[in-house]
């Protein structure tokens, strides 16, 4: 890490949206662990992939507070949090996922149409996350082949539209490895 990306993380005053983002603790996950762990995991991701857009390393930390304790914060206290308020919350605006209004598959049609970067570089790195943690104990093979084709439809193209060759790569790779996995777990139980 370069010291301009260094002073960049310095200068980006992540503490109110981590600590927002510990709301999340309570919302446990099926794997171990709770999503506040999972959205700070998912943002090292961004991390590794040297995404140090401030904007979206904010939104990326607390969006999915306002899916999932959706009256922990407020729209107005995001946008009072800093100079990047306004920006952040539209970001996360476009991010959430309407569970009441769309399904899944509308929902990442919606990013990948919609185009914006910033969403499809927080989407891609919170589903590695999400495939990374995926367990073969936890889920049904069902289950893990409906969300690796999902990814195949959906999120692949989005690392394929922001021309991301290294998450593409790692993508078809975790695809691959958690179909190894399917394939294995089926071998034993014979």
């Amino acid at each position: 890490m370069t010291n301009d990306l260094i002073k960049i993380l310095a200068d980006a005053e992540l503490a109110w949206y981590i600590q927002k983002a510990s709301a999340l603790r309570s919302i446990p996950r099926k794997v171990g662990g709770n999503n506040f762990r999972h959205v700070l995991y998912s943002f090292n991701i961004m991390l590794d992939y040297e995404i140090f857009d401030v904007i979206a390393l904010k939104a990326a930390i607390i969006h999915d507070v306002l899916e999932d304790v959706p009256n922990f914060v407020s729209d107005k206290e995001i946008l009072n949090i800093d100079e990047d308020g306004k920006k952040v919350l539209e970001l996360v605006r476009a991010l959430t996922f309407h569970k009441d209004k769309e399904t899944k598959s509308e929902y990442l049609t919606r990013l990948l149409e919609e185009n914006n970067p910033q969403c499809l570089k927080i989407k891609i790195c919170d589903r590695i996350a999400n495939l990374i943690e995926i367990n073969t104990d936890i889920y049904s093979e069902a289950k893990i082949e409906k969300k690796l084709m999902e990814t195949e439809d959906y999120i692949l193209p989005m690392a394929e539209k922001i021309k991301n060759q290294e998450m593409v790569r790692e993508i078809k790779d975790l695809i691959s490895s958690r179909r190894e996995f399917i394939r294995i777990r089926k071998t034993e139980k014979t």
